[in-house]
């Protein structure tokens, strides 16, 4: 889904119905069901067709989603630096997973899907930039990871039956101090009643009736690299003016530009993320995917991340619920003619299980574009 209709606008919301903020976890408050409920992830309607699911360090696995939960929940608890432990930690869940996908359990006590977040990349993209010999080792860490995690699903003998998918929340572009040019909108200041946001995307609420003010102001000033729009403004392509939380003005970045908070204007970030993808290509992302459902070396053309949740169900043989992503897009990837996920034609479901049961295996890692590079020529 869009974001004006899942409800998360950004890391931070905030309601004025309620006049709290939501920032995302691991942070205080943030697993609260209020903020959930907009919309059903793909997990929870799994298990309601009775797919057991296993989320390891995924935002909001842990809150009551619709009146259900995954099986297994393991919230994200890193909230630092990335620690050597996180890689073990890693190998050692992957382990656990294979036990639980084998043949040899209880036909229904296995896992259907498994969704697991690893979060050192974008922690290193953020704090040392995407060029950067951390995050290098980051994106070596996780290849080391991927290596043995398809090794150990051929060891295990369910390479038939597993479907392994790997994709990214968005990429990493440089905004160390000699790349980017820094705007300063503190002259602003006494016509905002709060902000939210830096860098690529700052969301603006207006003191009390200076909306308009501050819009002529702004527009009147000229202000290099950033596009200024009221709510009802805003470009469809966004997603953003249908959302009841989104903020009366928005200030949207161009390349090479970097919006620095009000309250702190120094940002020690030396890579972000947010920018427009049609303008910045370091913020497109990745979809790589093998397994039995998967054509070999298939390449596909553009697709949006809105669209892997039809892939999910249709892998999985669930019922998509009504969504933004495109069926067209996705499903000439597939190794055998699908229907549109949402069938409910009961021969047309049991393709989905010709072999006793279809598995998904779901990685999203959150990386910059080097990563493809690096994984491509071992993974497919």
């Amino acid at each position: 889904l869009y974001p004006e209709n899942h409800g998360f606008i950004g890391n931070i919301i905030y309601d004025n119905a309620s006049d709290s903020y939501f920032n995302m976890i691991p942070a205080p408050g943030a697993d609260n069901v209020r903020w959930w409920n907009d919309a059903e992830p793909v997990w929870i309607t799994a298990e309601k067709n009775n797919k057991r699911s296993a989320l390891y360090w995924w935002a909001g696995c842990e809150v009551e989603i619709m009146g259900g939960h995954p099986t297994i929940c393991e919230r994200q608890f890193y909230d630092g630096p990335p620690i050597k432990e996180m890689a073990t930690d890693y190998l050692e869940r992957i382990d656990d997973v294979i036990q639980m996908f084998k043949p040899s359990k209880v036909l229904g006590d296995r896992l259907s899907l498994v969704l697991m977040y690893y979060v050192s990349v974008d922690y290193n993209g953020h704090h040392f930039g995407p060029q950067s010999p951390e995050l290098k080792t980051a994106l070596k860490d996780i290849d080391e990871i991927l290596d043995k995690m398809q090794q150990k699903i051929k060891d295990a003998h369910l390479e038939d039956e597993v479907n392994l998918m790997i994709i990214s929340d968005h990429g990493m572009t440089d905004v160390r101090e000699n790349v980017v040019r820094h705007l300063d909108l503190r002259k602003y200041a006494p016509k905002i009643k709060y902000h939210i946001g830096s860098g690529p995307i700052l969301r603006i609420q207006p003191q009390p009736g200076m909306l308009n003010k501050l819009l002529q102001d702004m527009t009147a000033d000229k202000i290099d690299g950033v596009r200024i729009y009221k709510k009802e403004d805003i470009p469809e392509k966004y997603h953003l003016k249908g959302s009841n939380k989104m903020e009366p003005l928005i200030l949207v970045a161009k390349k090479g530009y970097y919006i620095d908070p009000l309250d702190d204007p120094k940002t020690p970030l030396a890579g972000h993320h947010g920018y427009d993808p049609e303008d910045v290509e370091d913020m497109r992302t990745i979809f790589l995917a093998t397994g039995p459902d998967f054509r070999k070396g298939f390449k596909t053309d553009i697709l949006y991340n809105t669209d892997i949740y039809n892939i999910m169900c249709t892998v999985l043989g669930i019922p998509a619920l009504p969504n933004n992503g495109s069926w067209e897009r996705v499903q000439s990837m597939l190794a055998k003619t699908k229907d549109r996920p949402g069938t409910t034609d009961k021969q047309s479901a049991a393709t989905f299980t010709a072999n006793g049961y279809s598995f998904s295996l779901v990685l999203l890692i959150t990386i910059c574009s080097t990563m493809f590079s690096m994984i491509n020529s071992r993974f497919l």
